[in-house]
């Protein structure tokens, strides 16, 4: 993802700064908002935006002629004419009244916090829908972590530059394959590789949103969001499916993101594999455990303990994606090696190449 120039996105909004390109920036508000802001610009986005700022505004006559950040804190009242002014703080009503009173007007010349997270994500989901029906017509693999999942065909994909999607912990599989995946998926906190292990790939990175980190602000990393909407729903899940690459619903599975960002892409096949469905407890709807007996570990770990799935939502996601899929002229398959998953037509691997 290229870097954002804030001032450049900021014009988008207003003529403002588009007839006057160096119109002084101010922001209004010095708490913790402008703070959440900042930091929210660095970890997504990559840029700071405090250079940009000309001055603080504050009405605590207390914090007036005082630095913050290095800028000067100033009276409403000394904002020089033609200026932009970006609301932080968490007064705002009584704020808008004022500038009002004195002239300005909202999303002209001032804009609230809320406008600030708007500029953010119209940059972020920009970057990433480039990816929107790049791959039409084309076929490719989602390649799962279940205790099926082989070298050899991972070997297999690569020999044949089959397109690939991958998520979590696949990383722990390259010391027996020369196969990297073209596309590697993070939403899990728990279950993505350290930082530095993704910042070393060259496979392109989607990432959830949540998980974005200065460290990870470089040009082969791409954010998506998630919706969680779906889960909100009291049994059985009134499970969606988005095909849009920076916009897809929580399904319980990185696997559901995967299919719907595949099914953005535009590829007509989506192939399957290592996706067992299998774990040794379910965690249901209403929060109950069920054990699910002797279960083989995911080919990262050494054994099975603490794995467990809710498996009724994924069920109910991967439902949904059938029916898109179906109704769409997508055809999706499940070309795993065994496992549980029966919700998508089978295919055997082998016969694919």
């Amino acid at each position: 993802m290229k870097k954002m120039i804030f001032r450049e996105e900021l014009a988008k909004l207003t003529p403002v700064l588009r007839d006057n390109p160096n119109a002084k920036i101010y922001v209004f508000g010095i708490g913790e908002n402008w703070k959440y802001i900042h930091s929210r610009y660095m970890k997504v986005a990559g840029v700071d935006i405090a250079p940009e700022v000309y001055a603080f505004i504050d009405n605590d006559k207390q914090k007036q002629s005082q630095l913050f950040l290095g800028k000067p804190v100033i009276s409403p009242e000394n904002i020089d004419a033609d200026s932009i002014i970006l609301i932080t703080a968490v007064a705002a009503t009584e704020i808008f009244i004022r500038l009002n009173e004195m002239g300005y007007l909202y999303a002209h010349n001032y804009f609230s916090a809320l406008y600030m997270d708007a500029i953010l994500k119209r940059f972020v989901n920009s970057q990433t829908m480039e990816f929107q029906n790049k791959h039409r017509g084309q076929r490719c693999f989602i390649v799962g972590n279940g205790p099926s999942l082989s070298a050899l065909d991972l070997d297999k994909l690569h020999e044949n530059s089959e397109c690939s999607l991958a998520s979590n912990k696949i990383n722990l599989l390259f010391n027996k394959t020369s196969w990297r995946p073209d596309y590697y998926f993070v939403a899990d906190a728990i279950a993505m590789p350290p930082e530095e292990e993704l910042c070393n790939l060259s496979s392109t990175i989607f990432a959830d949103v949540a998980r974005a980190s200065e460290k990870l602000c470089r040009d082969n990393i791409f954010y998506f969001e998630q919706d969680p909407s779906p889960f909100f729903y009291n049994y059985p899940y009134n499970a969606k499916f988005n095909a849009e690459v920076a916009q897809v619903y929580y399904g319980g599975s990185i696997t559901h993101c995967c299919m719907q960002i595949a099914a953005g892409m535009g590829f007509s096949e989506i192939y399957l594999l290592g996706m067992d469905h299998v774990f040794p407890r379910h965690i249901s709807h209403d929060g109950n455990i069920i054990e699910n007996g002797e279960v083989k570990a995911h080919f990262y770990k050494k054994n099975s303990v603490g794995t467990s799935s809710t498996m009724d939502l994924v069920n109910r996601s991967f439902m949904k994606a059938r029916e898109y899929c179906e109704g769409h002229g997508i055809k999706i398959c499940n070309a795993t090696r065994g496992g549980a998953l029966e919700i998508f037509e089978r295919v055997d691997f082998d016969s694919l190449f």
